[in-house]
């Protein structure tokens, strides 16, 4: 014990990780004997257990897939032990699909657990006393839901996080696909195709491309009301999980280092070309759409690809990088260290990287959103860039949502969001 009867530390062990292995979910086993977490050393987050008699450490899974997430906030979870400790269930991401698993600690053996296929999603995996599993589960079509997996019994459902009032074939199916990027590179993402039993058309639709934030997390296949909600108006819908997100290796995620505002751009535009090519989609009417670190490659994307997008939306997008590392919230004060370098040496990628001092590129049509209180990406960023857009008579529309922070949440703000959405989509897209 330390001054005052406080615990003091008397040994450090170094179990795993490094300056380029990260390590997620540190776990002891029920009975203390091991510490089970999950490792990306070999290039992919795979479980291990620590044996802390022995002192050794021993991977369980092996599979080319993730068995974590990056560590966004406190408490997610991947993986639990079983009540007598001889066993872990796990959630296996592959293609941006979860399937469930068991492995036995001492003999690594695998075995998939009989779970509805339709759960495509699934998160938070909690293990009670008689080794029931309770998960966070969804699916393509298949709404949010508080299931129940017992090994005798299956799965059951314990609450729903909606009312499930509309029928199934309402919904489109999300489908994982591949592509080659501008420079021939492997690109990962999901496609919904329109769908709506009650209408048809004898055209091709037009297609909302949409980039996730993060910059470096993942779309999963889980319930999406966003691309449903497109996909349902006739607008085909791609996810596009570009080089740099999270879901498909180390090497994968690491590919957005120094290279934030291009890969991600690019594999925007190549994952649009390629629908095009397919003849899934009309290429006069594609979109761009994105939210914080996604409405930054939006930006980008305008002005990297002037005319290739017939218009955006751009919710509360970085456009002055030099501001959103001076102003950032603490959790992710210099994360564009890696993303674009440490300033002051990096200060001219970041200026390039910047939309706000290329806004004279900037053609298409975009629609900007913004809430007064977002403390991530301010009201300024989104006012300036307006501001520009207006001095050169780009067509634009901008609204500002009180209340509002990094995310909107308020029922009346996201019916008003989409809504205006749809509006501004058939002007400049739709009967354009």
């Amino acid at each position: 014990m330390g001054a005052g009867g406080l615990p003091r530390l008397a040994e450090e062990t170094i179990v795993a990780g490094g300056v380029d292995v990260s390590v997620f979910q540190p776990e002891f086993s029920p009975d203390g004997r091991y510490l089970a977490y999950a490792s990306d050393e070999t290039g992919w987050w795979q479980l291990y257990v620590y044996d802390l008699e022995s002192r050794k450490s021993r991977q369980l899974t092996h599979a080319p897939a993730e068995h974590a997430e990056p560590a966004w906030v406190q408490g997610l979870r991947t993986f639990d032990f079983l009540p007598d400790g001889k066993a872990i269930y796990f959630i296996r991401n592959q293609d941006a699909h979860h399937t469930l698993w068991q492995v036995e600690v001492e003999s690594g053996i695998e075995t998939r657990l009989p779970l509805d296929p339709a759960y495509s999603a699934l998160a938070q995996p909690a293990v009670a006393p008689d080794g029931r599993l309770a998960l966070i589960a969804s699916g393509g079509t298949m709404p949010v839901r508080l299931i129940v997996f017992d090994p005798a019994k299956g799965s059951r459902v314990a609450r729903r996080a909606t009312a499930e009032d509309l029928p199934v074939s309402i919904y489109a199916i999300p489908k994982p696909l591949t592509w080659n990027g501008l420079d021939g590179g492997e690109v990962h993402g999901l496609y919904y195709p329109p769908h709506n039993p009650r209408f048809v058309s004898g055209g091709k639709p037009g297609l909302v491309v949409y980039v996730h934030g993060g910059p470096t997390s993942q779309n999963l296949a889980g319930f999406n009301l966003a691309a449903q909600f497109f996909a349902t108006r006739g607008f085909g819908y791609l996810i596009v999980n570009y080089r740099g997100s999270s879901g498909y290796g180390r090497i994968y995620r690491n590919k957005l280092r120094g290279s934030w505002g291009i890969y991600d751009v690019q594999d925007c535009v190549s994952g649009a070309q390629a629908l095009a090519d397919l003849g899934w989609v009309d290429a006069r009417k594609i979109v761009i759409m994105g939210s914080s670190a996604g409405g930054f490659t939006v930006l980008k994307a305008l002005e990297d690809f002037p005319g290739f997008f017939k218009a955006a939306i751009c919710s509360y997008g970085v456009s002055n990088q030099f501001t959103l590392a001076a102003e950032t919230h603490k959790f992710e004060a210099h994360y564009s260290d890696s993303l674009l370098g440490p300033l002051p040496e990096a200060a001219e990628i970041f200026r390039e990287r910047s939309p706000i001092f290329f806004t004279q590129r900037i053609q298409d049509p975009i629609a900007v959103f913004q809430g007064d209180k977002d403390v991530v990406v301010p009201q300024a960023q989104s006012e300036e860039l307006v501001s520009a857009l207006k001095q050169r008579g780009v067509p634009h529309f901008y609204h500002l949502y009180f209340g509002e922070g990094h995310g909107f949440r308020k029922a009346e703000t996201i019916e008003h969001f989409y809504k205006t959405v749809e509006k501004f989509l058939q002007q400049y897209v739709v009967f354009a």
